[in-house]
């Protein structure tokens, strides 16, 4: 049988973890920002077109986090199933 050592990883967890810190300390804060932009983002008019080719979405979707998205058949693109308007990029970015 095999007794060599498997290394998957060269560096610690601690390495990542001190990276990812702020991330794991604000995920609840962080997570409820984007509920409520997820909220915004439902408002808007549903997108029928895609947003890369400009063929007509239809088929399956998935959904991730409440909101579904679509993949194009002709281009492949991961299209929102609402579009950005300018005041959801505003509010989004500005």
């Amino acid at each position: 049988m095999l007794k060599k050592k498997i290394i998957k990883f060269r560096e610690s967890f601690k390495d990542v973890d001190e990276i990812k810190k702020n991330f794991f300390l604000e995920n609840k804060n962080l997570l409820f920002k984007q509920d409520k932009l997820n909220k915004l983002y439902l408002l808007q008019p549903k997108r029928i077109k895609c947003k890369a080719c400009n063929a007509k979405l239809e088929g399956s979707f998935f959904l991730n986090h409440g909101i579904k998205y679509f993949e194009c058949k002709k281009c492949t693109h991961i299209n929102g199933y609402h579009k950005d308007t300018h005041d959801f990029t505003v509010s989004r970015y500005y």
